[in-house]
């Protein structure tokens, strides 16, 4: 519940029209409104447009699997997971 709430609190940021919304609703706008706002100051939201990026997937996987947040995380993702993730991402 915790994460809806931050989320939730992105989306109102980036976008008043959700300032009324319930936490639910909001969070679930997180990914549009965030995209919208990189698009509008010109930074791409794909991991793809990152110069080498494919080389250094392995050494990507192994440090997302150290960040304190991963193991924070409600559901704890395999390193096959991130790798999928990431490479859905390009």
């Amino acid at each position: 519940k915790g994460s809806v709430a931050k989320f939730a609190r992105v989306a109102r940021i980036l976008d008043g029209r959700l300032s009324e919304a319930d936490d639910e609703i909001a969070a679930s706008q997180s990914s549009t409104v965030v995209s919208r706002f990189l698009a509008r100051i010109g930074l791409t939201d794909s991991l793809g447009s990152v110069s080498g990026i494919e080389q250094a997937l392995d050494t990507l996987v192994k440090e997302a699997m150290v960040f304190p947040d991963t193991a924070a995380s409600p559901v704890v993702p395999t390193a096959d997971q991130l790798r999928d993730l990431f490479v859905a991402s390009m």
